[in-house]
C-alpha cells in the first residue's frame, strides 16, 4: 500500500492493508484494482492521473484513508521537484 521512511532510518518500510476474506467473498473489493492504478501512477509520478484513480476508489469505498492521504501527497508532490529515480517513498521529517 505504502513505503515510508521514518525520520532516522535510512530504509524505507513498506505499508499493507490486510483485507481479509469478507472482501473477496462478500464482492467488496471492485476498490482494489482502481486503488492500485492511483498508486502506480502515484510511484510513476503521474499524480493528476493517481488524483483521478484515488478519486474513483473513493466513489467506490467512501471512508478509504489511504486514499485520502494519497490524493494529498499528489497535491503535496506535484509541485515538488522531484528526482528522475524516486522509488515513491514518503519520508517523515519529524516523529
Amino acid at each position: 500500500m505504502d513505503k515510508i521512511r521514518v525520520k532516522g532510518k535510512e530504509e524505507p518500510v513498506r505499508i499493507y492493508e490486510l483485507l481479509g476474506k469478507d472482501y473477496f467473498t462478500k464482492g467488496t473489493y471492485a476498490f482494489v484494482d482502481s486503488f492500485e492504478k492511483g498508486l502506480s501512477c502515484y510511484r510513476d509520478q503521474s499524480f493528476l492521473k493517481a488524483i483521478h484513480y484515488f478519486e474513483d476508489t473513493l466513489s467506490l469505498k467512501p471512508r478509504d484513508y489511504p486514499s485520502q492521504l494519497l490524493i494529498e501527497r499528489c497535491h503535496i508532490l506535484e509541485k515538488e521537484k522531484l528526482q528522475q529515480n524516486w522509488d515513491g517513498t514518503w519520508t517523515f521529517t519529524h516523529k
